[in-house]
């Protein structure tokens, strides 16, 4: 069984043991933050290409961004 929870347009996905956390495909560490900040920065510069997704010190944030531009 899967659950599926969806908070504010944010898809986490938990599995069956409750241990391997997405944030739109994307595994998170530990809490999804990281995506959700950079889904939001997304949303709020409208990006449109993930090539445009700032690349820094957080992947999480990149794949939170390049998710925006994927489910547009």
């Amino acid at each position: 069984m899967k659950i599926f929870e969806v908070t504010a347009r944010r898809h986490v996905h938990i599995d069956e043991a409750g241990t391997a956390i997405y944030y739109m495909g994307y595994p998170c560490t530990k809490d999804c933050s990281g995506h959700q900040a950079g889904y939001r920065y997304a949303e709020y510069y409208q990006i449109d290409d993930g090539d445009d997704c700032p690349y820094g010190s957080s992947n999480s944030f990149w794949e939170g961004c390049k998710s925006y531009s994927e489910n547009k």
